[in-house]
């Protein structure tokens, strides 16, 4: 009796490419609460072949998938609309951080090392490359979740 075949080895992506997306479907599992979808892979296993050579089925195995709302058919795939804020409606809920129109944008702010090169980019992109949300801060006497500064920034309109 022979050992089976191994799958193709062709590095070109011709066959394994095609072969691993048919094999894997992305899923949702609900997180902590009921409005978190945290996107899977659910990747289909073959069955394995004992040495009594009976085939004994796998279950499928879930893997997190990083390919973030780019992986999703429902999502728009339209760059100039931006990533959704899914995270907008539980920061309200906390009710710890306030909205401020902030400083002006430098273009330093996304890299670019001067007005010229800011606005070629967004030529080249064919769209506005920042300022699409405005910036938030907790007010005093009130601390947003998440790691404790090491550092004290000044707050909007304290004195």
């Amino acid at each position: 009796m022979s050992p089976p075949a191994l799958p193709s080895t062709d590095l070109t992506g011709s066959n394994s490419a095609a072969q691993a997306q048919a094999d894997a479907r992305r899923i949702y599992v609900t997180g902590s609460r009921p409005d978190l979808r945290v996107p899977m892979r659910e990747i289909s296993l073959q069955p394995t072949r004992g040495f009594d050579d009976r085939l004994t089925s796998n279950a499928a195995v879930r893997v997190y998938d990083t390919s973030g709302p780019w992986g999703d058919p429902a999502f728009h795939q339209d760059p100039t609309r931006g990533l959704p804020p899914v995270r907008q409606a539980w920061i309200r809920e906390r009710n710890d951080v306030e909205a401020y129109a902030g400083r002006a944008l430098k273009p330093i702010d996304d890299g670019y090392l001067s007005a010229t090169h800011a606005q070629l980019a967004a030529q080249q992109a064919g769209f506005p490359v920042s300022g699409l949300r405005s910036p938030k801060f907790s007010p005093a006497g009130r601390c947003a979740p998440g790691p404790a500064p090491s550092h004290s920034w000044p707050m909007p309109g304290a004195a």
